[in-house]
């Protein structure tokens, strides 16, 4: 026999549920696409600073650097500096936002 539960505890569950799901993402909630500026850079000869700004996703967003040998990354919130050193070599700098969507860009050092 199925046991019927007040109609609110019914509904605090429902609203408990619906709460914690999360529909598929789509282009059409204006936050999906996860893009990065500029895509890709070279930097020639000797230390130099890259300006990266990161679109779309969800916030907060984390900001790695591949090669730690190459260059090293300072970042605050959708914005970031990639910092190379005088070593040659191709570096990825990428973001990742709240819900693991991940975006990344080149830098070419020269």
């Amino acid at each position: 026999m199925a046991r019927r539960f007040a109609d609110g505890v019914l509904w605090a569950v429902a609203v408990f549920l619906l709460a914690g799901c999360e529909g598929p993402v789509s282009d059409t909630d204006g936050n999906a696409t996860l893009t990065i500026e500029p895509s890709s850079v070279t930097v020639e000869g000797g230390a130099s600073n890259v300006a990266f700004e990161v679109r779309g996703g969800y916030a907060p967003y984390a900001w790695f650097v591949e090669d730690t040998n190459l260059g090293s990354i300072a970042a605050a919130g959708d914005r970031a500096v990639y910092v190379s050193n005088v070593q040659t070599g191709v570096n990825t700098v990428t973001a990742t936002d709240a819900r693991s969507n991940a975006v990344s860009a080149t830098v070419s050092q020269e």
